[in-house]
């Protein structure tokens, strides 16, 4: 059995919700109050994107980073980078021996999944004395293994919208509240523009623990170019907290709403110059520059047919991708090819697709709670049923499927729905996965 293996034999969630489990164990390591600087960042969209783009920053500025994401695509070993590169199977390995051991001892034995990754990644970042680490959180924010650190430098709040309402709360002030419960005394905040409803548990929040609340928009000035195709998104940043302006900077992530997320990280390297880093106007270009995030807006060509992969998995998201791709491919027939997990807000994610969808894949995926796609396609049929629609089980299959029906010149295939089955999709393409250095289009073949 290998480290991948021996790791996912931990449930998804702990049977009791709580803190308490992964405090011992950073009380055991004495990690937890944290011994390097690090960034807090909670949301419900753009939390990766964010953290890549800070973590190219602080490396082009010579600071060793650590980062901690999820979920991975393609291999666990991702959730782990330092200088964005994840961590290899031997390191995994000597640490997941070390805190399983820890476990037994302490017979903490409901922990959870990403409660021990949480631990494995803690420890890991401080036997290898980064100089700071980018701390994304899983789910929410109150409960989340993450939030068991005591001591950020800085809070970041990516956008908060309606999500995993299971777990968090059936409304977005439920889930805002157990979002905005990272923020702690001592770290500033920068914040997405959020609705009115979130900025005020936001600023509540603030006050209470005496920290300074910043806000795009507000306090950052963004300035859009048009973009198409594939090209890079371009824009401007003026900066009411230091006076600079930042013009045309580059990003090879497509989207507006990625333009936000880079300005939540040009944002985070100016206030952590407050705490004595030394970054560079040239460091926060090139780090924006060269951030790639795998499985975002990312453009292939399979086979000569344009493949978009994007894990839009929640309304915000999928209203995100269809304007994106209305701006950069307007002459394209697009076809999704959909996959989902059981507790997203299916229905309003078809509805949005369908505004731009020319036929429906529906599909699943190995080794998760996938909704089935003859649910997807009856549900299609009767609410959407002017877009011809398509399902096979067999989530290669319908790949092939979708890329065989599809005339290369007009057509676009946007896989979309989950990471998940992005990323299975992307160990069968055999993608490479890296975090920097733009990316150009690739073009990959199957037999």
């Amino acid at each position: 059995m290998n480290i991948e293996e021996l790791i996912n034999q931990y449930p998804r969630f702990s049977q009791h919700i709580g803190l308490d489990r992964i405090s011992l164990i950073l009380e055991a390591l004495e990690l937890k109050k944290a011994p390097f600087p690090y960034i807090h960042i909670a949301g419900t969209k753009g939390k990766g994107s964010t953290a890549v783009f800070l973590a190219n920053i602080m490396k082009a500025a010579g600071y060793k980073a650590g980062l901690f994401t999820s979920p991975h695509l393609q291999n666990i070993h991702e959730r782990i980078c330092i200088d964005l590169i994840p961590i290899s199977s031997p390191r995994l390995e000597a640490l997941y021996k070390k805190i399983h051991h820890l476990i037994q001892e302490l017979k903490l034995f409901d922990l959870s999944y990403f409660e021990l990754m949480t631990a494995i990644a803690l420890l890991e970042f401080h036997v290898q004395k980064t100089d700071i680490v980018i701390l994304e959180t899983g789910l929410g924010g109150r409960l989340d293994a993450t939030n068991a650190v005591s001591n950020p430098a800085l809070t970041i709040l990516t956008n908060i919208s309606l999500d995993h309402i299971d777990r968090l709360g059936p409304d977005l002030i439920s889930i805002a509240t157990e979002k905005a419960a990272i923020i702690k005394n001592g770290a500033p905040i920068i914040s997405a523009p959020q609705a009115i409803e979130v900025a005020r548990i936001i600023q509540d929040k603030a006050l209470l623990e005496k920290v300074r609340y910043h806000c795009i928009y507000r306090d950052y000035e963004i300035s859009s170019y048009p973009s198409s195709g594939f090209e890079k998104e371009r824009f401007d940043v003026l900066s009411y907290i230091t006076g600079l302006p930042y013009t045309h900077l580059n990003i090879a992530l497509a989207g507006k709403h990625q333009t936000i997320n880079a300005t939540l990280a040009l944002a985070s390297a100016e206030l952590l110059t407050k705490k004595g880093f030394i970054i560079k106007e040239k460091h926060i270009r090139q780090g924006l520059m060269k951030a790639s995030w795998p499985g975002r807006f990312e453009l292939l060509k399979v086979n000569n047919c344009m493949v978009l992969m994007d894990g839009a998995h929640n309304p915000d998201s999928s209203l995100a991708l269809v304007s994106t791709l209305k701006e950069r491919f307007p002459e394209k027939n697009i076809h999704m090819l959909f996959a989902t997990l059981g507790t997203k807000l299916v229905e309003q994610n078809l509805k949005n697709l369908s505004t731009i969808a020319k036929s429906f894949y529906f599909t699943s995926m190995e080794g998760h709670a996938a909704v089935n796609p003859r649910e997807l396609q009856d549900w299609t049929k009767q609410h959407l049923p002017d877009i011809p629609s398509y399902c096979e089980s067999d989530g290669w299959k319908c790949f092939i499927r979708c890329i065989n029906d599809r005339n290369p010149q007009k057509d676009l295939i946007c896989i979309t729905g989950s990471l998940y089955y992005i990323g299975q999709i992307r160990n069968k393409l055999h993608l490479p996965f890296y975090l920097e250095n733009g990316k150009d289009i690739m073009e990959v073949s199957y037999e």
